[in-house]
């Protein structure tokens, strides 16, 4: 990507704003009759999250991260399904980064485990 300076002269950013340079996705499931169980794995790599077009070490950068989600649904009769999930299981924290790599911490947020659990009511046509 081309950066506009203030002096008109341009640099090039090796990525676009909010795009990471690798995404990787793993989901798995299993099914048994009225079980029914998910797992995903959610990888992204780092990506520019703001350009300051004359002060490319001040470039704004999210950190890579990765995240574990969890769900289970049991078919307790038809149309109703118990339900139970889990995000962020492992408690994956949000990090930005500044320099002209991203190798400098910026701040670093936490991200809390959630979970749910609900009934979900579907009826018959």
């Amino acid at each position: 990507m081309e950066v506009l300076k203030s002096d008109r002269q341009t640099r090039t950013v090796g990525h676009l704003a909010g795009q990471p340079g690798r995404i990787g996705n793993l989901s798995v499931f299993y099914s048994h009759g009225a079980l029914e169980l998910r797992a995903a794995f959610n990888h992204q790599g780092q990506a520019l999250r703001a350009v300051v077009p004359d002060i490319a070490w001040q470039d704004l950068y999210w950190a890579p991260r990765h995240q574990v989600d969890l769900q289970a649904s049991y078919r307790l009769q038809p149309g109703l399904t118990l339900l139970a999930q889990v995000q962020n299981l492992t408690g994956e924290r949000l990090t930005s980064t500044v320099g002209a790599a991203g190798t400098l911490l910026k701040d670093s947020h936490s991200i809390p485990t959630v979970y749910w659990l609900g009934l979900r009511y579907t009826p018959a046509h």
